[in-house]
């Protein structure tokens, strides 16, 4: 492992220990990166970490996977290889890979992302689809499958669903039915977040 690999993987440990999980992961505020700079180790410039992303350890991989969207936007010239790591064998790698994507806004992403939403891993599917929201609009084409999510049996994975396709707002006019019965059908929670999403997308609607 060089002296790179050892500076980001204790990076990442560090955020572990601070309350990263994969359920919760770490929030970067990318316009606003001086925030934590002072307290975090220097990473690898970019073109180091698109270099660990094809380690064959999965935990380096994950490591620069991760850094990456620490990076910021000066990142998102990585996000095609980044995009590959969503085929990753680790699904710790490909949750991350669709994280970062989000956080870097990488509209490119969208179709990728919606394949994720099929992963068996409930985990990648909610990923996938908190992604997509922070996409926002042009991840429009993604509503149908988001709307499909709105009916899976995981809860946090139906939230995550009906709070992106509000968050991608008229774009996301496909998905009126399924947000519609979600609406009639779905439990307390996922009712709630349905109907403030059709109501967003109906009435910024042209």
């Amino acid at each position: 492992m060089t002296n790179w690999q050892l500076t980001v993987w204790s990076l990442i440990a560090a955020m572990l220990v601070g309350g990263c999980t994969r359920r919760n992961p770490v929030e970067f505020d990318l316009d606003t990166p001086s925030t934590s700079r002072t307290s975090r180790p220097k990473l690898p410039p970019i073109s180091q970490l698109v270099e660990m992303l094809n380690d064959a350890d999965p935990e380096i991989r994950l490591a620069a996977v991760t850094s990456l969207a620490m990076v910021g936007k000066t990142a998102a010239i990585a996000v095609p290889v980044v995009v590959k790591r969503l085929r990753d064998e680790s699904p710790s790698v490909r949750q991350s890979a669709a994280d970062t994507l989000g956080l870097l806004g990488a509209a490119e992403a969208t179709d990728a992302l919606v394949v994720l939403l099929n992963d068996p891993h409930l985990d990648l599917r909610r990923s996938a689809a908190v992604a997509l929201g922070r996409i926002g609009k042009p991840a429009g084409r993604s509503a149908e499958s988001l709307g499909r999510l709105l009916r899976d049996p995981d809860e946090d994975v139906r939230l995550a669903a009906a709070e992106a396709l509000g968050k991608i707002g008229p774009a996301a006019r496909t998905a009126v039915a399924a947000l519609r019965q979600a609406v009639e059908e779905g439990d307390v929670e996922t009712r709630r977040l349905a109907a403030a999403s059709l109501k967003r997308i109906e009435s910024d609607a042209p």
